[in-house]
């Protein structure tokens, strides 16, 4: 078990989900806060090599269903205090983590602010894959080029961060594991 992050509650649905999400929970009587500390402990598949992005030189590692995993393999590409992490619930039933990864600086600060306002606009009952956030967020154009890019590898995705575009990451279940990244 690895304690991680931990803070202040005050609100019963904070609460619920802190534990709900593998959390410690502790509750004074006499208090009206609560105090959360992560503990994630159930076990994650090992990186391996992407099954449908396979390199012939490169890097031979592939994303997972563990998003703290995830954003670590980026973050290892780019060591810049500058690449930002913006992470929310989406689903009103599954409260499915999401990050935004970018490079502050690079990416259009326009591009985040549309991305930010899309992904707040999606109402749904859970987000099970990434094709989810995928619909909700994809303009309707009429165009032969794709306007949103998945990947199961880490080094494409900071590649594309360094040329300005932006992740979108989520936990995934097995064999779907995929990035977007907007154009």
């Amino acid at each position: 078990m690895i304690a991680g992050n931990a803070g202040s509650l005050e609100e019963m649905d904070d609460l619920f989900n802190r534990m709900l999400s593998g959390g410690i929970i502790i509750l004074l009587d006499g208090y009206t806060k609560g105090i959360w500390i992560d503990a994630v402990g159930w076990e994650d598949r090992n990186v391996s090599e992407p099954q449908s992005q396979t390199v012939v030189r490169g890097p031979m590692e592939g994303f997972t269903e563990n998003l703290r995993t995830n954003t670590a393999l980026i973050r290892r590409r780019i060591r810049d205090p500058r690449l930002w992490m913006e992470t929310r619930q989406i689903g009103q039933v599954t409260h499915t983590n999401v990050s935004v990864m970018y490079i502050k600086g690079i990416a259009d600060e326009g591009v985040i602010q549309e991305l930010r306002e899309r992904l707040n606009r999606i109402d749904i009952d859970g987000i099970l894959e990434g094709g989810y956030i995928e619909e909700e967020i994809q303009d309707a154009t009429f165009t032969p080029f794709p306007t949103i890019y998945n990947s199961e590898r880490p080094d494409s995705v900071a590649a594309s961060l360094l040329e300005g575009r932006i992740a979108i990451l989520t936990n995934m279940p097995i064999l779907e594991k995929t990035c977007y990244l907007p154009l």
